[in-house]
């Protein structure tokens, strides 16, 4: 059964190039291309029904983190709904570029921006690998014991290797309110960090 596809100049582009009607994304990619578009090796395709989803993510360079710009929970993570219940953005991102998730398996991030929906940051693993993946990246001392990195402070919510990210994402544009959504710290607080009156140790 066909559906419309709309085919964009590539994966983090916002130029559309033309919709087409097919049956899969490598039969929309030979359509446009029968009908005359040039289309340029990185093109990207997706179903018009997921044009809803797309919209609401910062889709940016094909490397850089693509944000959920419209409900960030507390926790960090952007929500949506998606075949009829609230998911995960980054788990819908997953579902609508790579395919169904085995039971038993997670959602992970490779670049830790909890609100990123890149599926090239994305990777699948178990309960464990996300453990194992915090403790190799330093996240540990988000819980509830003394961190072996970063903040010796027991409640501390950052470590080092979080504020160089918090102060690129503001330098790309990204707004404070989003940045302390992701981190789960206050709006103030990304502001101190940004202008180096908290972390000043961190360059």
């Amino acid at each position: 059964m066909k559906t419309r596809y709309l085919v964009y100049r590539s994966k983090g582009s916002q130029d559309l190039i033309c919709t087409t009607d097919a049956t899969d994304k490598a039969s929309a990619y030979k359509t446009a291309r029968r009908n005359g578009f040039i289309l340029p090796a990185g093109a990207w395709a997706f179903r018009e029904p997921e044009a809803h989803f797309w919209a609401n993510v910062d889709r940016r360079g094909p490397d850089e983190c693509w944000l959920w710009n419209v409900s960030v929970s507390n926790n960090g993570y952007g929500n949506t709904r998606h075949e009829k219940r609230q998911q995960g953005s980054h788990r819908v991102a997953w579902l609508l570029e790579r395919g169904p998730i085995p039971k038993g398996l997670l959602v992970l991030h490779r670049c830790d921006v909890r609100a990123c929906c890149n599926p090239s940051h994305l990777f699948l693993g178990t309960l464990a690998d996300n453990m194992a993946d915090m403790v190799a990246k330093g996240r540990q001392s988000h819980a509830n014991t003394n961190p072996v990195r970063g903040s010796a402070h027991v409640q501390a919510k950052l470590v080092e290797e979080d504020i160089p990210h918090i102060r690129r994402l503001s330098a790309s544009g990204i707004s404070s309110q989003n940045i302390a959504n992701i981190f789960g710290v206050s709006r103030t607080a990304v502001y101190q960090i940004v202008e180096r009156k908290r972390w000043k140790h961190v360059a």
